[in-house]
Order: C-alpha cells, then sequence, then structure tokens
C-alpha cells in the first residue's frame, strides 16, 4: 500500500487550472476537457508510479480513502439511476476512525460540488464526493492488492 494523497491533489491542482483556464470558457469545453483530464490523470499520477500504460479506472479500481480519524460532515451524496443519471443530496456522512473506502472516479473539474475538485468515494450503494484538498481529512491510497 502506497500514501498517494500529494500526487492526486499535485494533479487535482494542475488539472483544475487548465480546465478553469482553457476549457470551461468554451462553449463545448466540457466535452473536449475529457480527453485531456485523462491525458494529465495518466502523465502526472500514473507516469510518475511507474505504471504505465495502466488505464485511470484500472488505476483507480485498487485506490482507497482512508479517513484515519474519521468523518463527521455534511457531503453532497449520489446515488446512479439507470433512468435518471445521477441524483444528488446534502447528507451528514459519519465514518469510524480508520474507515477505509474505495475511490470510484476523480474529478478536477468539480463542477458537482461548487468548483472544487473531488473523489467519489464509496458510501455502500451510494457515493459522497470528498473535497481534494492540500490538507485533507484523508490519506489516498494506492494497494494493488486490493
Amino acid at each position: 500500500m502506497k500514501d498517494i494523497t500529494d500526487i492526486i491533489a499535485y494533479w487535482a491542482r494542475c488539472s483544475h487550472d487548465v480546465w478553469i483556464r482553457w476549457f470551461k470558457p468554451r462553449e463545448d469545453g466540457w466535452h473536449e476537457f475529457i480527453d485531456v483530464e485523462e491525458a494529465l490523470f495518466s502523465a502526472l499520477v500514473i507516469e510518475e508510479l511507474n505504471l504505465y500504460p495502466m488505464s485511470t479506472q484500472q488505476f483507480l479500481s485498487s485506490t482507497w480513502a482512508n479517513f484515519e480519524s474519521g468523518l463527521e460532515a455534511e457531503r453532497s451524496v449520489f446515488i446512479r439511476r439507470k433512468s435518471s443519471g445521477v441524483f444528488g443530496r446534502p447528507k451528514r456522512v459519519e465514518l469510524d476512525a480508520g474507515t477505509r473506502c474505495k475511490i470510484l472516479h476523480a474529478d478536477s473539474t468539480g463542477e458537482m460540488i461548487g468548483g472544487t475538485p473531488f473523489l467519489e468515494v464509496e458510501l455502500g450503494r451510494e457515493f459522497f464526493a470528498e473535497p481534494i484538498r492540500d490538507a485533507p481529512t484523508y490519506r489516498i491510497e494506492y494497494d494493488p492488492q486490493s
């Protein structure tokens, strides 16, 4: 298991800056940015860890958010519905100290939660948006054995 919190935070800052400066103002910026975000993740995270040519999704399938001190906070909690996409609402999330949760996706645009890059963290059949910060309340761990 390897702590990759700083690497993910670096990618999120870089990718978010590119999104804000060059793609968000464009009419089709969201669609154009998808491949750029993927390329930045590959270059700044996967290659940094010498895991190329692993895909982002393969990589994320082995990542975890470790809430060493627990978590008691309001978060945006979502559920995916086949018929209507993603449905979200504010909800209090309470996790015991030492809880490890699967990371499902990383989003550097942050458009779903007010412009802050975030991780989709599994919470049973739902997921919550956990902001990617320089001083997070969790550690991001890569565990290829998981």
